[in-house]
C-alpha cells in the first residue's frame, strides 16, 4: 500500500487543510469517517494488520465519482466510555453532545488508547490530556495528579464555551440599539443629558438578552435568518422614526401603522427628508453593515452552527427578565409629576418616553396602552379640591342689576357675571358617591360607570368661566372656522400680505398665543381648535370618537341652535379618516374627492377652494362652516410644491433662505383665499356679522429650524419660542383689541362661543374664554406649561418667572398646583372620549330646552336678507 494510504505518522488534527492534502494525494478515493477512522485507509485490527472491507474495490479506475467528504467535528473525548462500546460516525458520548475542538487522532489505531483501557485510566489520562492541553498541571508537571482540580477547569472551560455565543449575540444587539438610541438623542431630543441617560442603557440592555435567548432557541438556519432580520430591522425603525420626526415634530405611534399608506402621498417629501439626513441614518446601520462585511464569518460563523442547550436560552431570556426589573427598580425611587415612572406606567406620550427610557421602550409602551388601555389611579391627587381657584364672587357689572342686551351694533355691552355652564345636575348623577365630609372620594374600577362618576365629580368642582364685557358681541352672528395649514406670524406682512395683516391687527390681535404640537400634528391640531380639548395620546383622536356624541363641537351644538353646518378640506377627503370624523363634529362634510372639485396638484389651492364653495352657504344664514387649509404644507421647495413655485415671484426679493421664500410664497394662497372670501361676504352684505376665527394646526415644523429663526429674526427656543404663533378673530366692523393674555389653540373654541354668547359648559372643556378672569393656562405635550407668572419646563423641572413678575405664594407650592391642574386636564379630555361622556349627559329634551332661549332671540332679531348675485343663484 502507497504511503498516502497509511495513517499519520504523529497525532494530527482532522483539519481542513489536512483533508483537503489527503484528498489530493488519495484521488478517487472516498474520504468517510468510521469511528475515529477514514473511509480510505484499510481497517485495521489491534495489531495493526489491515482488514479487507467487505464489497471495497481496490481498483480506482471504479472511483470516478468522488464522493464530498462529510465534515465532522470531533466530540469531547474525555467522557468514560465501557469498554468495547463503540459509537460509529457519531463520536458522540451518550451523556455529553457539546462541540468542541477538533479531536486528535492516535497514531496505533484511531481512537484514543484510554478507550480501550478500562474506566479509571481512561479518565487520568483524559484528564493529563486536557490538562497539558489548557495549561493545568498535568502528572508530567507535578508528579501527581489533582481530580478535583482538573475537573474544576474542564467544568470552568464548558460554562465559557457555553455562554460564548449568548454573549456575543446580546453585546451585537446591545451595541446596534445603543447606538440607534444615541443618535436619535442627538438629533431629536432637546434635554440630551437628562435621567434618560441612566434609563435608557439598562432598558437597552434587558432588550439585547431578550433578543439573545430568543436567537439562540432556533436551529441553525434559522438563527442565521432571524439574527439577520433583527440586525436590520431595528436601524429600520429607527431611521423611519427620525424621518418621521423631522416631518411632524414627533414620533409615530403603533396606531398610526395601520393607517401609513397614507404616507406615498408624499413620497418626494420622504425622499427629500431621507436624502437630508442620510449621514445619520448611514451611522445607525454601521453595526448591520460590519456584521455582514466582516463578522458574519469571523465572529459568528461558528455560533451559528454550534447547538445552544435551550436550558441556556431560557437563562439568558431570565437575565433578560432581572434586567427588566433592575430597569424599572431604577425608576421607583422617583414617581412624581411627569417622572419616568408616571410616563411608563399610566401616560402614553411617546417623545417623553423616548427622552427617559428610549425609543423602543417607548413604543412599547405605547403598545402596551393600545392593547390595554389604562389611566392613572383615580386618587385624591387627580380629583379638584372645592374649587381649585379661589372663585371671586358672583356679582353684577351691570347698573340697573339686569342683563342688557347685547347687539352687534354695541360691542361695548356690560353683562351680569354669569357662569359659562349647562343644566347638568352633578348631585343626582352622583348620588351616594358624593362625599358629605368634604373629603374626595377614591373611585376604583374602570368601567365606563366609574369613569363618568370621576369626571362628574371632578367637573362638578371645576370652576367655571364667566361672562364679561366681551359676551354676546357676536350674539346670532355666523362663525367661519379656519384651520390654517402650517400658519405663523412669519406668512404675513404689511405689504405682501395686506388681507391677512389687517385681519390680525384690526381684529382681536392675541399677542401671546400659543401653538402646542400633539401626538398626530394636523389631526390633533383640528381637535384641540375645533373642540377646545387636549388630544389623547397615542390615537387618532377625531377618529377614535367618530362613533361618540361630541355635544360640545361646534359642528353639533351650533345645528341645536338652527344654523345651517358645513366642512370643506381641499385635500384627499378621506385622510386621516375625515370621512368618519367629520360628519359626527355635526357637518355636511366634503373635500377632494367627494364633493369638492379643485385641480389636484400638490398642494391644492386655499384660493380655489374659496372660490368653489362660499356660494353654496352665503344665502343661508345662520350658518356656522369649517374650512382646512391645505396651501402651507411643506416641503418648502419650487420642485414639488405647487403653491410655493406659482407665487415664488412674489417674495424672491427677500434676503432669507429659499427654504423660508417658498414657505411665505406657498402661504401666499392663503391671503388671497381670505381676500376672496372677505370679498364676496361684503358683496352679499354680511362681513359685519360673520365671525371668522383663523387657527393655525401647528407652526411651520415642515421647514429647517435655522431657516424658521431666520424669518423670526431671533433664534427660537426649542420648549416654547418655536411653538409661538398668530390667531385672530375678525369681522367687519369689529373693535380692534390687542390681548397680551397667555393662551393656546383649546382656548379659541370657549372664547368664540362666550363672543357670540352661545350656551356651553366651560368647565368640561381643556381650554378656558381668553376674555374671562380665569387664570391663563398654556399646555404644551409633554406636560410643560406657561402661566400668567412664569414657564415650566417639564422636561428639566425648571420654573422661570416671566420679566417683571412676583409670585405671592411660596414657589414650589405654585408648580405643584399648576402641574396638578395640568394632570387633571389631560386625564378629563382622555376620559371624555373613553367614556363617551356626553352621551347621557343631557336628553334631547334637555337640549332643545338650552337652545331654546337663543333661537328665541335670533327669530326677534332678524338679520337683513343677504345680497344674492343672481349668477350665484343657483349654487
Amino acid at each position: 500500500m502507497s504511503e498516502q494510504n497509511n495513517a499519520p505518522e504523529s497525532i494530527e488534527s482532522y483539519s481542513g487543510a489536512y483533508r483537503r492534502r489527503h484528498l489530493k494525494e488519495s484521488t478517487g478515493a472516498k474520504t468517510e469517517y468510521n469511528n475515529g477512522q477514514t473511509a480510505g485507509y484499510p481497517k485495521q485490527n489491534e495489531q495493526g494488520a489491515e482488514e479487507a472491507s467487505p464489497g471495497r474495490n481496490s481498483s480506482s479506475a471504479k472511483s470516478a465519482s468522488i464522493r464530498k467528504p462529510r465534515i465532522q467535528i470531533a466530540y469531547e473525548t474525555g467522557c468514560r466510555e465501557a469498554e468495547g462500546n463503540e459509537h460509529p460516525r457519531s463520536g458522540v458520548c451518550p451523556e455529553e453532545g457539546r462541540l468542541i475542538a477538533p479531536r486528535r487522532i492516535h497514531p496505533a489505531g484511531y481512537a484514543p488508547p484510554s478507550a480501550k483501557a478500562g474506566p479509571r485510566r481512561a479518565q487520568v489520562e483524559g484528564s493529563q490530556s486536557s490538562g497539558q492541553r489548557h495549561g493545568a498541571p498535568g502528572r508530567e508537571a507535578t508528579g501527581k495528579f489533582d481530580l478535583a482540580a482538573d475537573l474544576r477547569q474542564k467544568s470552568g472551560w464548558r460554562i465559557r464555551e457555553r455562554i460564548h455565543c449568548l454573549a456575543i449575540f446580546a453585546i451585537m444587539f446591545f451595541v446596534q440599539q445603543g447606538l440607534c438610541e444615541f443618535v436619535l438623542r442627538v438629533t431629536t431630543s432637546e434635554n440630551f443629558f437628562s435621567i434618560g441617560l441612566i434609563h435608557t442603557p439598562l432598558f437597552v440592555a434587558a432588550n439585547a438578552l431578550l433578543l439573545a435567548g430568543v436567537v439562540s432557541l432556533f436551529p441553525r438556519r434559522g438563527r442565521y435568518i432571524l439574527f439577520a432580520a433583527a440586525m436590520i430591522f431595528f436601524p429600520f425603525i429607527y431611521s423611519a422614526q427620525l424621518i418621521y420626526y423631522r416631518f411632524f415634530r414627533t414620533f409615530f405611534v403603533f396606531y398610526s401603522i395601520g393607517h401609513g399608506g397614507q404616507l406615498a402621498q408624499f413620497t418626494k417629501d420622504i425622499i427629500l427628508k431621507i436624502l437630508r439626513n442620510l449621514p445619520w441614518i448611514l451611522l445607525m446601520f454601521v453595526p448591520v453593515i460590519t456584521y455582514f462585511a466582516y463578522l458574519r464569518k469571523r465572529l459568528f460563523a461558528p455560533c451559528m452552527a454550534k447547538h445552544v442547550r435551550w436550558r441556556d436560552s431560557l437563562i439568558c431570556v431570565a437575565l433578560s427578565v432581572a434586567m427588566f426589573f433592575v430597569s424599572i427598580g431604577s425608576m421607583v425611587f422617583n414617581r412624581t409629576y411627569n417622572s419616568p415612572w408616571q410616563n411608563f406606567f399610566y401616560e402614553n406620550e411617546i417623545q417623553m418616553g423616548a427622552n427617559q427610557f428610549g425609543l423602543l421602550t417607548a413604543m412599547g409602551v405605547d403598545i402596551s396602552h393600545l392593547i390595554f388601555p389604562r389611566s392613572a389611579p383615580i386618587d385624591p391627587d387627580l380629583i379638584p379640591d372645592d374649587p381649585i381657584f379661589t372663585a371671586k364672587p358672583v356679582e353684577s357689572t351691570s347698573s340697573s342689576g339686569s342683563e342688557p342686551e347685547p347687539s352687534q351694533t354695541d360691542p361695548g355691552s356690560v353683562v351680569e357675571r354669569l357662569p359659562n355652564i349647562l343644566p347638568v345636575d352633578f348631585d343626582a348623577r352622583l348620588g351616594d358617591q358624593k362625599p358629605d365630609d368634604g373629603t374626595p372620594a377614591v373611585l376604583q374600577g374602570k368601567t365606563r360607570t366609574d369613569q363618568i362618576r370621576y369626571l362628574d365629580k371632578v367637573f362638578s368642582r371645576t370652576v367655571p368661566t364667566y361672562t364679561n364685557d366681551h359676551t354676546g358681541r357676536g350674539k346670532g352672528f355666523n362663525l367661519i372656522f379656519v384651520t390654517a395649514e402650517s400658519f405663523s406670524p412669519y406668512a404675513m406682512d404689511p405689504e405682501l400680505t395686506p388681507t391677512l395683516w389687517k385681519m390680525w391687527h384690526e381684529g382681536v390681535h392675541f399677542t401671546n398665543f400659543y401653538n402646542p404640537v400633539w401626538g398626530v400634528s394636523t389631526l390633533d391640531g383640528e381637535y384641540a381648535g375645533l373642540c377646545g380639548m387636549i388630544p389623547k395620546p397615542g390615537v387618532w383622536t377625531l377618529k377614535e370618537a367618530h362613533k361618540n356624541d361630541l355635544a360640545m363641537a361646534p359642528g353639533n351644538l351650533f345645528r341645536k341652535l338652527g344654523y345651517t353646518t358645513y366642512a370643506w378640506h381641499n385635500h384627499t377627503w378621506s385622510y386621516y379618516s375625515r370621512d368618519l370624523s367629520h360628519p359626527n363634529l355635526g357637518y355636511l362634510y366634503r373635500g377632494l374627492g367627494h364633493g369638492l372639485e379643485v385641480k389636484r396638484t400638490w398642494p391644492e389651492s386655499d384660493l380655489e377652494m374659496m372660490e368653489k364653495t362660499v356660494g353654496e352657504f352665503i344665502g343661508k344664514e345662520p350658518f356656522h362652516v369649517y374650512y382646512l387649509t391645505v396651501s402651507g404644507h411643506a416641503a418648502y421647495t419650487r420642485i414639488g410644491n405647487m403653491m410655493a413655485s406659482r407665487h415664488y415671484s412674489v417674495y424672491k426679493h427677500l434676503d432669507l433662505p429659499d427654504e423660508a421664500i417658498c414657505y411665505k410664497a406657498a402661504n401666499y394662497d392663503l391671503e388671497l383665499a381670505m381676500a376672496n372670501l372677505l370679498q364676496q361676504l361684503r358683496e352679499a352684505g354680511i362681513a359685519d356679522r360673520t365671525l371668522i376665527v383663523l387657527n393655525p394646526d401647528h407652526y411651520p415644523y415642515g421647514m429647517e429650524k435655522s431657516n424658521l429663526d431666520a424669518m423670526a429674526g431671533m433664534e427660537l427656543d426649542k420648549t416654547f419660542g418655536i411653538y409661538k404663533s398668530a390667531a385672530f378673530f375678525y369681522h367687519d366692523g369689529i373693535k380692534p383689541e390687542v390681548v397680551d393674555k397667555y393662551c393656546c389653540s383649546a382656548d379659541l373654541l370657549p372664547t368664540a362661543y362666550n363672543y357670540m354668547g352661545v350656551p356651553f359648559d366651560s368647565r368640561m372643556l381643556s381650554g378656558r374664554d381668553i376674555f374671562s378672569d380665569h387664570d391663563a393656562l398654556v399646555i404644551f405635550l409633554g406636560r410643560s406649561w406657561i402661566t400668567d407668572y412664569g414657564k415650566y419646563d417639564a422636561k428639566t423641572g425648571v420654573f422661570t418667572l416671566h420679566e417683571g413678575k412676583t409670585l405671592e405664594e411660596d414657589e414650589n407650592e405654585y408648580v405643584k398646583r399648576i402641574n396638578r391642574e395640568v394632570k387633571i386636564r389631560f386625564e378629563t379630555a382622555k376620559l371624555i372620549v373613553d367614556s363617551d361622556y356626553y352621551r347621557d349627559l343631557l336628553s334631547s329634551d334637555d337640549w332643545k330646552k338650552i337652545a331654546e332661549p337663543y333661537i328665541n332671540w335670533m327669530k326677534e332679531n332678524p338679520w337683513p336678507p343677504a345680497i344674492i348675485p343672481e349668477t350665484d343663484a343657483g349654487t
